[in-house]
Order: C-alpha cells, then sequence, then structure tokens
C-alpha cells in the first residue's frame, strides 16, 4: 500500500504548476509530470485521479498563497474605506503578478477546447475571490452604507474596474511594468467611482465621502436650470 504524504503533494503540484504555464493545459500530459516528479503515473493517479483534477488542486494552491491572504483584508479592523482602499490595491498588485498573467492567458487561450479548464479556474480562483468580497458588500447593506443592491454584482463591478486599465494592457502584452503610482492610482479610481455610484449618504460619513452639496432654496435650482439651458443654446 503506498504512503501519500503532503511534502509529495505539494511537489506534484509545483511541478505540475511550472508545466501548465511553460507548456499550456493541452500539451502537458500526466505521463510528463510523472517523470518529472521522478515516480510512476500510478503513483501521480494516486493523488489526482485526472489532469483536471490537477490543475484544480494547482489553482487551488495558487488561491491559498496569493487570493488567502488579499481576502483576509476584509476581516481587517480598519474604517470601511481603509478595508475597500487596501483590498483595490491587493487586487491589482495580485492581477499583475507574473504568476497570475499567465495563468488568465493559458486559460483563455485553452477554455475554447477544454471548457473543465475555464470552469474549474473560475471556481477556484475568481468565483471564490468575488463571494467573499459579495458577503463583504452585503454587510455594508445591512448596515446602510451601501444602496440596497445585489451583493454578487456589485462584487463582479468591483473586480472589473480593477482588472481594467493597467491590468488589462498588461494581460494583453502591451505593457511589462505598471509603477507603484499607477497602481495607486487605479485603486482610487475604483474605489472613488465604486462609492459615489453605491454609497448611502450615511455611507458617505463612513467611507470619507463629501456629497456636493445642494443648491441653496434661494434659486439656486433654478440658475441651475437656467445655466443648463443657456450651455444647450450655445451648443
Amino acid at each position: 500500500m503506498r504512503v501519500r504524504t503532503d511534502r509529495k503533494r505539494d511537489e506534484i503540484l509545483q511541478i505540475a504548476r511550472a508545466a501548465f504555464l511553460q507548456h499550456g493545459y493541452a500539451a502537458t500530459s500526466m505521463a510528463a509530470i510523472a517523470a518529472a516528479v521522478g515516480g510512476s503515473k500510478s503513483t501521480l493517479y494516486g493523488y489526482f485521479p485526472t489532469k483536471e483534477a490537477l490543475f484544480g488542486a494547482v489553482v487551488h494552491s495558487v488561491g491559498e498563497k496569493h487570493v488567502v491572504p488579499v481576502l483576509s483584508i476584509l476581516d481587517g479592523k480598519g474604517s470601511p474605506r481603509e478595508i475597500l482602499g487596501e483590498l483595490a490595491r491587493a487586487v491589482i498588485r495580485f492581477l499583475l503578478l507574473p504568476e497570475a498573467v499567465a495563468s488568465y492567458r493559458m486559460v483563455i487561450a485553452e477554455a475554447g477546447r477544454f471548457p473543465e479548464l475555464g470552469r474549474t479556474f473560475f471556481a477556484h480562483g475568481p468565483q471564490r475571490g468575488l463571494g467573499r468580497i459579495a458577503a463583504w458588500i452585503q454587510a455594508q447593506i445591512e448596515a446602510g452604507r451601501l444602496h440596497p443592491a445585489d451583493p454578487a454584482w456589485l462584487a463582479q463591478q468591483f473586480g472589473a474596474m480593477c482588472e481594467a486599465g493597467p491590468c488589462k494592457a498588461t494581460l494583453c502584452g502591451v505593457t511589462r511594468r505598471v509603477s507603484a503610482r499607477e497602481q495607486a492610482a487605479l485603486a482610487n479610481f475604483v474605489v472613488e467611482t465604486f462609492l459615489r455610484a453605491h454609497a448611502t449618504p450615511e455611507g458617505d460619513a463612513v467611507f470619507g465621502r463629501e456629497r456636493p452639496a445642494a443648491p441653496d432654496a434661494g434659486g439656486g435650482a433654478g440658475q441651475g436650470k437656467a445655466t443648463a439651458r443657456g450651455a444647450a443654446r450655445a451648443i
């Protein structure tokens, strides 16, 4: 009877991760991984019955290393705004990691031919993170800090904004380096845009946002309309 150990399992995952990133999912065989590990295919299958299961374990292990620390920010003791800002910066840093970029490129390139690859990656990666962010957003909604809405959609919106701009350009190979200043600027934009759209007046105080003053009762609103009409005529 073969004895399975955590050390051997971790070794397999490290070798498999490198193989998937270097050769892609399709071109990586269980036989090649077994040879690189230095054991038989039966030993490898004793740990992972299929290549899909092995790939899922690789993605999960990467998540434990990188994603879990990012999501732990949501359990922090800072103000909601500090937590949201720190989360945005951490998500952007993660998305720009060479390993994360290479993984996304591989999945996008091969998910059409191997749908199980995309499903496994999404379940162990993005879906895992978005679910945790949605739970935090739901708590903010229940506290009256954010307007009622589907927290899953808000989490996806937050994540999509983090992926935009420099992160998308890096993924497409347009740029190879995004400075810390650019990352901070994107994170600030994400937080401000998100709060502008979804924070309640009560939430503004908690999140540290200042809403524009309402027009005064002495004709400010009418003056604003007149100005708008004048601008329209000028156009």
